[in-house]
């Protein structure tokens, strides 16, 4: 199963939100997804992911099985995307980081963080449309009546710095999809 966690603007607790889920269910992989203009790499060298202040060492401390760091411009995204979740196999799933892997890695279940109603990215806005799940730090804006929102759309209120709020909840609808997943 392919999760994407993709957020409003950068510093919205993506990153944070993935902690969360990583330290409540086991058997997970991530990928860090970092744009870049002209070079692509794929980083797997525990050093490297390791290293203090990085996301993946984040990761990697809060439980993920595997972690791989992909740097990339967004149109090389589709050709990598087969080859980066082969990397993940035998895992329950893996957690994709960042906005631009969801157009390409094709994920069952998109989480969209947003931290206010009125500030989010011109390049985030498509995203709502795709979201499955939508996390809020508080209950004062009604993520729902956002223009585009999908019908159905799940919204959780979370302070993702904490992880107060609904977390227990949106980590029993990560497992129920998981899952369906499985069968």
């Amino acid at each position: 199963m392919i999760i994407s966690v993709a957020g409003a603007h950068s510093n919205v607790g993506k990153t944070t939100l993935i902690t969360h889920i990583l330290r409540a269910i086991k058997g997970l992989g991530t990928v860090k997804y970092t744009k870049t203009a002209f070079y692509t790499s794929i980083i797997d060298d525990i050093e490297i992911l390791r290293q203090a202040d990085k996301d993946t060492a984040l990761m990697l401390e809060a439980g993920a099985e595997k972690v791989l760091w992909v740097q990339a411009p967004p149109n090389e995204l589709e050709e990598l995307a087969p080859l980066v979740i082969g990397q993940f196999d035998g895992l329950k799933a893996v957690i994709i980081e960042g906005n631009s892997p969801v157009e390409f890695f094709k994920p069952h279940l998109v989480i969209f963080l947003l931290s206010t109603p009125e500030r989010i990215k011109s390049s985030a806005i498509k995203l709502i449309e795709k979201a499955d799940v939508i996390v809020v730090p508080g209950k004062g804006f009604d993520a729902c009546k956002r223009p585009g929102v999908k019908v159905g759309v799940k919204v959780f209120v979370i302070d993702t710095v904490t992880g107060k709020g609904e977390l227990d909840r949106l980590i029993g609808f990560i497992k129920e999809k998981i899952d369906e997943c499985e069968d």
